[in-house]
């Protein structure tokens, strides 16, 4: 007869275990309480505790090869309490996927995706995990759009923190200055059942209306629009050229954003015939 397993002390175990095989890199991104308003708890007397006077499942709750569930218990001003998050199942630290936004002739490839977690269909850049951004923007961008291009067509814009309630992870963007089109080959995992070229203004309507939700495709709007690299940015004081030249009068621009709609050339009555730059996409 085998013996019963304690699944709250199991948790807990394999959580402290998780922690002590940590590499410092590691352990600063994922563990470190100095930056932290509510520092994580690790002793596992207070673990266990916790756990059975609230009756919960605390430290490591479940693992799949993509991603570990963690529930810390973190302490408040008022007592300790849990905050679930989930880390990389490799715990890698660096970006963990790509955001490809393509433009071939002033227009940027969009793809339709049905989204398990919706169960809806979404307009939205390519995107997908990739253990290195520039290497993964080319596999992508062929699979789900049928878009070649070489290295040097690709530029990283920045990264983008996909839930800062939730997870450290982020994702990093690209734009790919495209030179011919083609069909796309995606793998049987993905449900992509459109794709099109929009222009920015058609961008700008989907995105206003409501037809474009995802946060990554909004990202890396945010992103072009702020930099000098591709039609979002003509015509827009808000640029910045990547090489460090600056081309925005940054304290005028942020003033502009916090008292308009950024999106929109409209001004409230009380901001008009004021000199406050726009931003546009």
């Amino acid at each position: 007869m085998t013996d019963k397993i304690d699944p709250v002390a199991k948790a807990v175990d394999e959580y402290l275990e998780l922690i002590e095989g940590l590499t410092p890199e590691q352990h600063e991104v994922f563990f470190d309480n100095t930056g932290r308003a509510f520092p994580i708890v690790t002793d596992r007397d207070k673990l266990l505790e916790f756990a059975r006077s609230n009756d919960q499942i605390v430290g490591l709750a479940s693992r799949n090869p993509y991603w570990i569930m963690l529930h810390d218990v973190v302490e408040g001003p008022n007592g300790p309490f849990m905050y679930m998050r989930v880390v990389p199942a490799d715990l890698k630290t660096e970006s963990l996927g790509v955001v490809i936004v393509a433009e071939l002739d002033g227009k940027f490839l969009i793809t339709e995706n049905n989204r398990h977690a919706t169960g809806k269909s979404h307009w939205e850049f390519p995107r997908g995990f990739a253990d290195k951004a520039i290497a993964g923007a080319r596999n992508e961008l062929k699979e789900e759009g049928g878009v070649e291009i070489t290295e040097q067509e690709l530029t990283e814009l920045g990264i983008t923190h996909t839930d800062t309630g939730l997870t450290s992870a982020s994702v990093t963007i690209v734009h790919a200055q495209a030179t011919r089109d083609g069909d796309a080959t995606p793998e049987s995992t993905e449900a992509i059942t459109g794709k099109k070229w929009v222009t920015k203004e058609e961008l700008r309507r989907m995105i206003a209306e409501g037809e474009i939700t995802d946060n990554f495709t909004l990202a890396a709007v945010a992103q072009l629009t702020s930099k000098d690299v591709s039609a979002f940015s003509q015509g827009s004081p808000g640029a910045v050229d990547l090489t460090g030249r600056q081309v925005l009068r940054s304290s005028q621009a942020f003033m502009s954003v916090s008292s308009r709609n950024p999106f929109s050339n409209t001004m409230p009555s009380q901001q008009r015939g004021q000199s406050l730059p726009a931003f546009r996409i």
